[in-house]
């Protein structure tokens, strides 16, 4: 008897109106996780806020908004999921994965390097964003749906 092969096979459902396949709710919740940082400084900042406060408060720094700026790419790019004859959304959504990995890398390695420089206290909230970390890093490895999914970007229709 012949081993057959696993195939991933996909239902009508698991592709939008431009034949490619959707971005998983997981993947959003990725995507916010690891944009925290920007998003904690930048929404309130549009309401003029106080941002020296909020800095403090979350500790953030550069090295911390770095982390952000391949997982911001990548969501940039989700936006520009749509038939385009841009290649940088493309070139970016066709390298999302790994980019998706070094940002959770890098934000890993960060918090460990702060609390082993003890920057940052080692607290149950630490403890669970570094926990975050490795699952989205575990998420992100095993999951062949993304895989698949970040090869695929619409075709840019023909102009009649």
């Amino acid at each position: 008897m012949i081993p057959m092969a696993k195939k991933f096979i996909y239902t009508p459902d698991d592709f939008n109106e431009f034949h490619v396949l959707k971005i998983p709710v997981l993947l959003y919740f990725v995507l916010l996780y690891l944009n925290k940082y920007f998003l904690l400084v930048v929404l309130p900042s549009i309401g003029a806020g106080d941002l020296t406060a909020i800095v403090r408060w979350f500790k953030i720094d550069a090295l911390m908004m770095m982390s952000c700026f391949p997982a911001l790419a990548v969501l940039i790019a989700s936006l520009y999921r749509i038939p385009t004859p841009k290649k940088f959304p493309i070139l970016i959504w066709n390298k999302g994965l790994i980019l998706l990995l070094i940002s959770s890398a890098m934000d890993l390695i960060v918090l460990s390097s702060y609390v082993i420089l003890e920057r940052r206290i080692f607290d149950l909230g630490t403890f669970v964003l570094l926990l975050i970390n490795v699952g989205i890093i575990v998420y992100l490895l095993r999951s062949k749906y993304l895989k698949q999914m970040f090869k695929e970007f619409p075709e840019e229709l023909e102009k009649k």
